[in-house]
């Protein structure tokens, strides 16, 4: 299982330990792109500046949106991915839309027995956790105007990220996750996680909790 956790785009400072990682050549790398979590917003900066930054690094990323695909569909246009990565935008929205197709099974079964890596951006990250409670944090988390009840989302990590951490901004949360004893890591912008089966390297300055 390899996984690179990011909150915001793939900052220069984190394309040379991704691609020492990753340990493929990202020009003959098949590299998916999920914009999914954006659907609804407007403005797509930032999907944008994240296609950007995987072509500055050599990949041609491949625009792959879940919203209109089924469960079958994803299990055959993904086989062949190298990498997928999966932008920010609405958690509440993706984990639905991912829910509904079977996507959390489908990118389960690449990650785990085809070895194929996963890359998250803000959202795409929290989806590894068990649950995407934390993507609600007040007064900045996300919206859930999907309205779903069940946070429950795919359990890759053992631990609960909170994005776009700023110490101070985000107090509150932290303080509630201490004591619930979990294991936290506060990811600013421009941080990395990186899981290679058992191990795990932080680049940047990661907080960790608990």
């Amino acid at each position: 299982m390899k996984l690179f956790l990011t909150s915001s785009c793939i900052s220069k400072n984190l394309q040379e330990p991704f691609l020492k990682s990753f340990g493929k050549n990202p020009s003959t790398s098949k590299c998916y792109f999920i914009p999914t979590a954006t659907d609804l917003d407007q403005e797509k900066f930032y999907t944008c500046k994240s296609m950007d930054d995987l072509a500055q690094m050599g990949f041609n990323p491949i625009w792959y949106t879940l919203k209109y695909k089924n469960k079958k569909q994803l299990e055959e246009e993904l086989s062949d991915a190298d990498i997928i990565w999966v932008g920010g935008g609405n958690t509440f929205y993706l984990l639905d839309i991912s829910r509904k197709i079977g996507f959390l099974d489908v990118i389960n079964d690449l990650i785990i027995n085809k070895n194929i890596a996963y890359g998250g951006i803000s959202a795409g990250t929290v989806i590894l956790a068990k649950n995407i409670e934390s993507a609600g944090w007040e007064p900045y988390g996300d919206t859930n105007d999907v309205k779903i009840s069940d946070f429950k989302s795919l359990g890759l990590i053992d631990f609960v990220p909170i994005v776009h951490y700023e110490k101070m901004e985000h107090e509150n949360i932290i303080n509630k996750y201490k004591k619930s004893e979990e294991k936290v890591f506060g990811i600013p912008n421009e941080t990395m996680i990186i899981i290679d089966d058992d191990k795990l390297e932080l680049i940047g300055n990661i907080d960790k909790y608990n």
